[in-house]
């Protein structure tokens, strides 16, 4: 190892976190490394040269030295009571004894004496020998100007990344004031040599891949290349181990694609990321230069030149600006809008800037559409171009600078199913006098309603059990009134005695139990409810159990429906019978628009009717949710009333106007329809598919799972359990 071995090249592999790279091994314990040189003069001893003297890889002395006046002095005398000579690797004090015989012919000789070795120190950098060995006899022996070789240090080094500046979750803003910081420490792999910065000469380069460019839209690059690092590693300091810490900036003008919208804020949807504008640090090689032999170890090896560890680490950028929340106002948004066609929509984009960036830019946003059945505005595309000056850092604001946007298509009618349109917004802004172009928000329209089922209502069995009519129109037909017969008489043997309840309607809770405006009849098991005109019983709906047997029985009010009655067994039941009294009061079973399932046998003298509370009817926009109707009903509407051949009827059987024959028809009941699937492909397009089915946003599906569940109505018959009042009477026409 008597070879200085200078510019000793390491290379390091970039982490995310701070990864020592472990060092192994060290110097064969039988090494020599001499002493040369000769000493400064001594009056008395003399100058003193070294015989033949080795420090082995511990720093134990052997040999001797030869001085001009006194002869040999040994190093390893073995001599009892004193030390052998030596000296410490790490900090260069020596210790111990040499031995001067005096008498070249006797060994060890009654003339010999001692030097203390305590006051000489070799130079842990150099190798330079300074000080003295002392004698009482002979006094001193001075061994400046002499040199030691020391075995080479093996140093070891770490590298890491870490952000820096400002930061959106982590990852540093693309504004030139925030990037990544490479960290490279160095120091001896065992912790026996500290480095002196003024000692040791540090360099290093940066490898990377990437291809950054200013406009990151029309996909022109060229040599605007937006990554700016340093021009070489930098001095940062000692860590609290003494070791040395360098470091290295990466910076851009620019962010990388895939910080386009991607969890820095609420994004509604964005484009897939792509790869043309990312940045990889592939590695770190670093260089070192002291006076003092050294070497990079690894894996139980020695470098003397580059050695390549396999490893990258990403390095991604936010963008400076970000669209965000971008969609058209008064559109009942889901994450893919349903479109309509030659319409303006009117968009309100929020703004988000991050991090401490220059002061005003200028944002340019584009909205192109790419699809060719659609245009946008009078052209292909729509620009719109403003200031904003420097507004608060990280802010969010609106800008209401994209009104009367037109989205037109080229078909007569409507767009063919599953067409799509994506909407996307782009950004410009000046960054230190680089114009930076790139894509941010879109917004996808789409042709997703599956349109509403045909026909609207799906019937499994017969409605009300009656053999004779399993094709029913109407389904108060003529022999309602022989049912109404045998229904009221059961009635009348339950009510016997009872003269009336409390006679303002009343409420029926989800537990089945009634207000205090109802008599509880038969052990519980008929809630009774009277009423006049325009009182209402409303029944909360809940879950109808195996042991539920309640049937609620209301004469001269209306009932209504405020939440699902659903089943979670075949056994159990409720039944609901609603009839007019005397007067004419009451009879009609309100539907709330919020209820999907009603599992009940239902006998009514009036009709079922989707309503509020008060009886007024829903628009069929307010009907966005499938009912599923479980059970019987008798009641005074009709299936398909609406296109009946001879002209729309009503639910008594009677002609009347279309609007007024919806009301009784149970087809419109609902105006719950599905919508075709969709996907986001990896290029941020998106496929419909037109051969399945979903549920729509903001439509809600029935508990129903069967051939018919795309209907907006289905009614399948399951006949009253055998212990439910009044419908379990043997051989009764109701059950």
């Amino acid at each position: 190892m008597g070879t200085k071995i200078k510019y000793a090249v390491y290379a390091l592999a970039a982490a995310i976190l701070f990864v020592p790279i472990v060092f192994m091994g060290g110097v064969d314990a039988g090494t020599c490394f001499t002493i040369t040189g000769t000493s400064v003069d001594s009056d008395n001893t003399g100058a003193i040269t070294p015989g033949v003297v080795c420090a082995d890889a511990s720093g134990v002395l052997s040999g001797y030295f030869i001085s001009d006046n006194i002869g040999n002095i040994y190093l390893d005398h073995n001599m009892p009571g004193y030390a052998n000579a030596s000296f410490d690797m790490a900090t260069g004090v020596w210790s111990g004894y040499a031995y001067a015989p005096l008498n070249a012919y006797e060994y060890p000789s009654s003339y010999g004496t001692f030097f203390d070795l305590s006051n000489l120190s070799t130079s842990i950098s150099t190798g330079a020998i300074t000080g003295y060995a002392y004698s009482s006899n002979l006094g001193t022996l001075y061994f400046t100007g002499l040199t030691q070789e020391l075995p080479p240090v093996y140093l070891t080094a770490s590298v890491g990344v870490k952000p820096f500046g400002n930061l959106i979750s982590g990852v540093p803003v693309a504004d030139l004031n925030s990037g990544y910081r490479v960290f490279v420490t160095v120091s001896s792999y065992d912790g026996s040599y500290v480095l002196d910065q003024s000692e040791f000469t540090f360099g290093g380069t940066i490898s990377a891949d990437g291809n950054m460019c200013y406009d990151q839209v029309d996909g022109t690059c060229g040599n605007t290349q937006s990554i700016v690092h340093s021009t070489g590693f930098t001095y940062y300091g000692e860590d609290t181990s003494g070791n040395l810490i360098y470091y290295f900036d990466i910076k851009s003008l620019a962010p990388t694609s895939d910080m386009l919208c991607n969890s820095l804020d609420d994004y509604e949807n964005c484009l897939a990321p792509d790869t043309a504008n990312t940045y990889a640090m592939s590695g770190a090689t670093v260089t070192g230069d002291m006076d003092r032999d050294f070497v990079w170890y690894y894996g139980g090896k020695e470098y003397a030149s580059t050695v390549t560890l396999a490893a990258s680490s990403g390095m991604s950028f936010a963008p400076i600006y970000e669209v965000d929340e971008l969609y058209p106002v008064d559109v009942d948004l889901s994450t893919v809008a349903n479109v309509s066609v030659d319409e303006l929509y009117n968009f309100e984009p929020v703004f988000v800037k991050n991090g401490q960036a220059a002061s005003s830019y200028r944002l340019e946003v584009y909205y192109a559409v790419d699809d060719s059945n659609y245009s946008f505005g009078d052209v292909a595309s729509e620009t719109s171009s403003f200031n904003i000056n420097n507004p608060n850092p990280g802010s969010l604001w609106f800008e209401d600078a994209f009104d009367d946007i037109g989205l037109w298509t080229s078909v007569e009618d409507e767009l063919a199913a599953g067409a799509v349109a994506t909407v996307t917004s782009y950004i410009t802004v000046n960054v230190e006098g680089a114009t930076i172009h790139y894509p941010s928000e879109n917004f996808f329209f789409a042709d997703l309603m599956a349109g509403i089922a045909e026909p609207r209502t799906g019937v499994i069995g017969t409605v009300s059990g009656l053999v004779e009519e399993d094709d029913v129109t109407v389904v108060g037909d003529v022999n309602r009134m022989e049912l109404r017969d045998v229904v009221f008489e059961q009635v009348m043997k339950v009510i016997r005695g009872i003269s009336s309840t409390g006679g303002n309607g009343g409420s029926v809770y989800s537990d089945w139990t009634a207000s205090s405006d109802c008599e509880s009849l038969i052990s519980g098991g008929v809630i009774y409810c009277t009423g006049g005109a325009g009182d209402v019983v409303t029944i909360s709906g809940g879950t109808v159990s195996s042991s539920t047997a309640k049937t609620i029985l209301v004469v001269g009010a209306d009932v209504y429906i405020a939440g699902n009655i659903e089943r979670s067994s075949e056994d159990g039941g409720v039944g609901i019978i609603v009839l007019e009294d005397e007067d004419g009061n009451g009879g009609n079973l309100y539907v709330g628009s919020s209820v999907t399932d009603l599992h009940a046998n239902i006998f009514l003298d009036g009709s079922v009717m989707r309503a509020n509370s008060s009886g007024t009817p829903y628009t069929q926009s307010q009907l966005t949710n499938q009912l599923y109707i479980l059970g019987s009903i008798i009641s005074q509407n009709t299936i398909g009333g609406v296109d009946a051949a001879a002209g729309p009827v009503c639910g008594d059987g009677d002609a009347c106007s279309e609007s007024e024959a919806q009301l009784y028809d149970f087809g419109y009941m609902s105006a719950y329809q599905v919508c075709y699937p969709y996907t986001v492909n990896p290029d941020g397009s998106v496929t419909v598919d037109t051969s399945s089915y979903e549920e729509c946003p903001g439509y809600s599906a029935s508990s129903y799972e069967g051939d018919w569940e795309m209907q907006p109505v289905i009614i399948e018959y399951m006949s009253p359990t055998s212990d439910l009042p009044v419908f379990n009477v043997s051989g009764s026409a109701v059950r």
